[in-house]
C-alpha cells in the first residue's frame, strides 16, 4: 500500500498510499489556482486494525477514539 520512506521510488512502482497523496495535493494547487477564495483543509488518520484494536498511528498522545461507520 505504500512505500519506502528512505528512499526515491519511482513513481511507476510507488505503491497506492503515495500515488493518492500526490494526486490530491495536485488536485487542491489546481482548484486553488483556478479560484484563490478556494480554501483546502485536510485531515489525516493513519489507521493500524489489529483484531478488535484500531489504533491512529498518527495520533501521538494515544487518546483518540477511532469511530469506523460502516
Amino acid at each position: 500500500m505504500g512505500s519506502s520512506a528512505d528512499q526515491i521510488i519511482a513513481e511507476e512502482t510507488a505503491g497506492i498510499i503515495p500515488r493518492f497523496i500526490k494526486n490530491l495535493f495536485h488536485m487542491i494547487r489546481q482548484k486553488e489556482e483556478e479560484d484563490p477564495n478556494h480554501a483546502f483543509k485536510v485531515y489525516v488518520q493513519f489507521l493500524e486494525i489489529y483484531g478488535e484494536d484500531i489504533r491512529d498511528l498518527l495520533d501521538q498522545t494515544r487518546t483518540s477514539k477511532v469511530v469506523i461507520r460502516e
